[in-house]
């Protein structure tokens, strides 16, 4: 859900307040890091422990590359190399994450909340590559078609966060869990 609160907040502060591109480019840029941070460190609890370690060096590295990378360059332009490999690593993140839920629930992976976050990030990532892969061709084509692309991430919002919200609905408190198979 924190996932969820925080792009309502980078979206409130997108389209509320009347801000400039290179303001709107600091905003997004913040959030998606953000958003990167957390998916990663929710895709790591099933991972074994030498790849969590793994992950844990990789994710400090990649944090040091970017941050660098806006202090220099500035943040207030849109990196889209940064936008492809983020959503790169995300998506190799998360299947290795389906690939983990699959080999340790067997049948039980639709209760699993961190498949349906895994499936909602892979579904939207996927098509934040391929928008982003055809930047080229929308940056020379008219206004309609760039709404168009806002369209296609759109929807691919609207199932990333449905496919939270079913993670939210099959939470299930392990503490209360336990709480059960002491009543019988």
């Amino acid at each position: 859900m924190i996932l969820c609160l925080m792009n309502f907040v980078k979206n409130f502060l997108l389209f509320v307040s009347p801000l400039n591109t290179a303001s709107q480019n600091v905003i997004t840029s913040i959030f998606t890091l953000f958003e990167f941070v957390i998916l990663i460190q929710l895709f790591k609890q099933v991972f074994p422990e030498k790849i969590k370690k793994i992950a844990n060096i990789f994710l400090i590295a990649f944090l040091s590359v970017v941050s660098t990378y806006y202090l220099l360059e500035g943040t207030n332009q849109k990196f889209y190399e940064f936008e492809i490999l983020k959503s790169t690593i995300i998506i190799f993140a998360g299947i290795l994450c389906l690939a983990q839920l699959i080999e340790s629930s067997k049948l039980n992976i639709l209760n699993e909340p961190l498949f349906w976050i895994s499936t909602g990030s892979l579904f939207y990532f996927s098509i934040s590559i391929l928008m982003h892969s055809l930047s080229w061709y929308y940056v020379r084509m008219p206004r309609e078609s760039l709404m168009e692309k806002e369209i296609l991430m759109g929807i691919g919002s609207v199932v990333k966060y449905f496919l939270y919200m079913l993670a939210a609905l099959f939470y299930r408190d392990p503490s209360d869990e336990k709480e059960d198979a002491s009543s019988f």
